[in-house]
């Protein structure tokens, strides 16, 4: 029984860790960099910045969209879940 509770305490340590690494990684997160957009963005046009947005989404989406991917098709959702993750806090952070 002994060996189980320190079996269980390693699961709960990895997990922890895991949640942890997950939390810092959507911090850190480049949006800007997630949709493959230019480094004077910000310097642009409210208008011009949202169409930026909206255009290298649509490029990206039909890229990695995963019924038309022909690579690994769990790749490419999670790179479509990114793609739609870095439009929808752009656009909130431009107000388009």
């Amino acid at each position: 029984s002994g060996a189980g509770r320190e079996e269980v305490q390693g699961l709960r340590q990895k997990l922890a860790a895991a949640n942890q690494a997950k939390q810092l990684w959507a911090q850190r997160r480049d949006h800007l960099a997630t949709l493959e957009l230019p480094q004077n963005l910000n310097q642009l046009s409210s208008e011009k910045q949202c169409s930026w947005v909206k255009r290298q989404h649509r490029k990206l989406a039909r890229k990695w969209h995963p019924d038309k991917y022909r690579g690994n098709k769990d790749r490419a959702a999670r790179k479509m879940g990114e793609v739609t993750e870095a439009k929808e806090a752009l656009v909130k952070r431009f107000r388009c």
